[in-house]
């Protein structure tokens, strides 16, 4: 199991929680939609995303991200660099019937 690190967000100020490894701070998200994001930083620097419209509390978008070292030393990357990103644009359930139609 990977230690989770607490860190803040870019951004945020304080000091880094002690018992908790999720940060919180205002960003946007893949399409420009700002939102409240928690964020995962791991060990080496790799971590996840997850940005929530503050109002409603519905995901906005989610990122694996390369926060900082030595993650970014070693890929060559600034910190904050998104290597995949999702875009949350709409919410569902879809239902399927199979079988025979009752007619």
């Amino acid at each position: 199991m990977t230690r989770l690190t607490p860190t803040l967000a870019p951004g945020s100020s304080g000091s880094p929680p002690t018992s908790c490894a999720a940060t919180t701070a205002t960003r946007c998200g893949a399409v420009g939609r700002r939102g409240d994001a928690i964020a995962w930083v791991r060990e080496r620097g790799f971590g996840r995303r997850w940005i929530f419209d503050p109002r409603t509390s519905r995901i906005l978008a989610q990122a694996e991200m390369i926060f900082g070292p030595p993650s970014t030393d070693e890929n060559g990357v600034p910190p904050e660099t998104a290597f995949r990103e999702s875009a949350y644009l709409q919410t569902g359930i879809e239902v399927f019937r199979f079988g025979p139609s009752g007619g």
